[in-house]
């Protein structure tokens, strides 16, 4: 999507998600990453960085088998204060997921991919 989406208070965001994603904000350094290689070599994830936080997350069970329009996943609403989060989004064609997000309060917000960091965006909120 737009690195930059301007909105208004009350309005909300809906991304469409395709690949394995996050939609994140307000992230500690700790949940900055998703996947990390350990000294020896290793490759770890971290639960709680692909975990929702703040609103509902990615429906459990078997993707549809046939193609259809998006599942929707509602992150609720934001005030742009602490980690919010739509949680590790696995959306591959036929069965995509969409992540809407409403925003409360006015500002500037970030927000990244935890799987992929450099993948990141502004919402503005007037």
């Amino acid at each position: 999507g737009p690195a930059r989406t301007s909105i208004k208070v009350g309005e909300a965001v809906t991304w469409t998600v395709v690949g394995p994603h996050t939609i994140s904000f307000g992230a500690s350094e700790a949940l900055r990453t998703f996947i990390s290689k350990a000294p020896d070599g290793s490759v770890h994830l971290n639960p709680e960085a692909g975990a929702p936080a703040g609103g509902a997350g990615q429906p459990q069970g078997p993707p549809a088998a046939k193609p259809g329009p998006p599942t929707p996943i509602d992150g609720g609403a934001y005030d742009g204060t602490g980690f919010r989060s739509s949680g590790f989004i696995g959306s591959f064609p036929p069965s995509l997921f969409t992540y809407k997000l409403t925003f409360t309060k006015a500002g500037t917000f970030d927000y990244f991919c935890l799987v992929h960091p450099d993948m990141k965006g502004v919402v503005n909120v007037t």
